[in-house]
């Protein structure tokens, strides 16, 4: 991985747990490589306990700049917009109220008002770039 390249001290909390996350699937994998699926699938319960959100990470409130996507096969939907109460995102494929991605974690797929689902995320910086 790239990141192995770069100092802990400037890699972000998502690398980092994915580092850690990466770490345990090693460990697992030596003693036998057909139960590796297995032991990466939470249960449901394991689930439940675990929090939806990365170490650092905070809810999507009013006033942030989020990005929504949605592509399939040769369509792509791609808008960065602020998030704000009372207001709408508008797309071909349905309508999503603003107030149900505030207050839940950034980086979900929510579904539009015709089922259509969008994934939903804080802009990167090439998305500020492009």
């Amino acid at each position: 991985r790239i990141s192995s390249l770069l100092p802990p001290d400037v890699l972000s909390p998502e690398v980092l747990q994915l580092q850690e996350q990466d770490g345990e699937a090693v460990i697992h994998q030596e003693p036998d490589e057909e139960h590796l699926e297995e032991t990466k699938a939470p249960s449901s319960q394991e689930e439940g306990q675990r929090s939806p959100t990365l170490p650092g990470e905070s809810v999507l409130t009013f006033g942030e700049l989020l990005m929504a996507e949605r592509r399939k096969e040769q369509v792509h939907f791609r808008k960065m917009f602020q998030l704000q109460a009372g207001a709408c995102l508008q797309s071909s494929w349905g309508v999503v109220p603003h107030s149900e991605l505030a207050g839940r974690p950034a980086g979900r797929f929510l579904k539009t008002n015709k089922g259509v689902p969008i994934f939903f995320h804080r802009p990167s910086l090439e998305d500020y770039v492009l």
